[in-house]
């Protein structure tokens, strides 16, 4: 199985869409495994991961860099 937006950290880079309680979908895999090495995985939540994202919005910018646009 692969992530087609996720380069390193699959475990926890890959967010899904949903209302931000839902874990990452990586993570979701290795929890089901580790709840059931046996079983087949569910792999419902990868068509749901979102892509990849190099704005990561104004809060972001303000906190690490003190600039409202990463891109300024």
């Amino acid at each position: 199985m692969s992530f087609e937006h996720s380069a390193h950290n699959t475990s926890f880079d890959t967010p899904v869409v949903d209302d931000g309680s839902e874990e990452p979908c990586g993570f979701q895999l290795v929890l089901g495994f580790v709840a059931d090495p046996t079983a087949d995985p569910d792999t419902g939540c990868v068509e749901r991961a979102l892509p990849l994202s190099f704005d990561p919005g104004q809060a972001y910018a303000e906190h690490y860099f003190g600039t409202e646009d990463l891109w300024d």
